[in-house]
Order: structure tokens, then C-alpha cells, then sequence
């Protein structure tokens, strides 16, 4: 009768133990991961030249502009960013320049962090893309690539035309699995 009783008091003892481990556990231990969300809150001048551009000699002025994401981590788990890239498109349409970011950055559960990427770009290059991805709209519109870049050089201090941030993808990883986050922007908002 004792053995019967000790044996039944080590089994309930047990399952009690069992169920109270389970209590402690996170609620989301082997769960999905939800992907963070990526926005664009502004854009900066971090540098400016006045424009030049000299096709011959294959030189132009730089611009350096800033862009500020809020990276928010909507998960009960600590997040990484492995990878951020996107494209900068002048008044939506024309690219001229791709990003990429390969800085790691652990978000923690429930907060968003800030992250500043900047972008480098210079008369001649910029003058190349624009004839790549827009020559067919410029020579539409009547307007030749120079001549616009000089329009977007002398404007952006006001951000008198719209910045926009395309194809942006953010590969993130945690211990309940990886996501990726699709994004894309424009600046300032209209």
C-alpha cells in the first residue's frame, strides 16, 4: 500500500514538475518570427558641393545625403539586422544609386532603433545612371541629363522634389528563425 502511494505522490509530483517547466517557458519558444518594420523617417544633407560637372573629364561635385530608418522590433525576442539595401530614385523614376549595409545591429524585444545610412553620390556617376535608368523620359521631356542633375543639385537644400526609396529589402535573424522585410519610401511625404 505505501509502495502504491509513493509511486502515484512521484507521478503527480512529476507531472506537476513537467507542467511547471512548460509555465516558464516563453510564449514564443519555437515560434515564428514577426518581421521588423522598416520606415524612412527623414532625410539629411550630410555634405553638400555646388554643382559641377565636367563629362570630359569624367569629374562632378559630390552630395553625401543621410537617410534615417526607424527599425522597429514588434517581437517578444531580441532581433538582428544582417543586411539592409535599397535604391534612391530622384523624383520617383530616376535611380541613381543602389545601397547596401552590411553593419550588424540587434534590436531589442518591443523598441525601434534608429539606423543612418548615408549615400554618396557624385555629379559624373549620378549623370551616368540617370542616362541609363531615365535618358528615354529626358529626351521626352526635352531635358538633358546635366542640366537636370544641376536642377536637383540647386534644389535639394529645400527638398523641393520628391527622394524616393525603392526595392528596399532587410534580412533579419533571431533564434526563433530569419525574416526578411520588404520597404520603400518617399521623401519629404506629399
Amino acid at each position: 500500500m505505501r509502495r502504491a502511494l509513493l509511486a502515484a505522490g512521484l507521478t503527480a509530483v512529476t507531472g506537476l514538475g513537467g507542467l511547471s517547466g512548460c509555465a516558464t517557458m516563453s510564449p514564443m519558444a519555437g515560434g515564428p518570427v514577426q518581421p521588423p518594420r522598416v520606415e524612412l523617417q527623414r532625410v539629411e544633407i550630410a555634405h553638400y558641393w555646388s554643382f559641377y560637372l565636367d563629362m570630359k573629364e569624367r569629374r562632378g561635385s559630390p552630395l553625401d545625403l543621410a537617410f534615417v530608418f526607424g527599425i522597429e522590433n514588434p517581437n517578444d525576442t531580441t532581433v538582428t539586422l544582417e543586411e539592409l539595401r535599397f535604391t534612391i530614385a530622384f523624383e520617383p523614376g530616376y535611380e541613381l544609386n543602389t545601397v547596401n549595409v552590411y553593419e550588424k545591429m540587434s534590436i531589442p524585444p518591443r523598441t525601434t532603433n534608429q539606423l543612418r545610412v548615408h549615400a554618396a553620390f557624385d555629379a559624373y556617376s549620378a549623370a551616368l545612371s540617370l542616362l541609363v535608368t531615365g535618358g528615354f523620359r529626358l529626351q521626352q521631356a526635352g531635358v538633358k541629363a546635366p542640366d537636370q542633375l544641376k536642377a536637383w543639385w540647386e534644389k535639394i537644400a529645400d527638398f523641393d522634389f520628391q527622394i524616393a526609396v525603392t526595392n528596399g529589402t532587410a534580412a533579419f535573424s533571431s533564434d526563433h528563425g530569419d525574416s526578411l522585410t520588404h520597404f520603400q519610401a518617399t521623401f519629404p511625404k506629399k
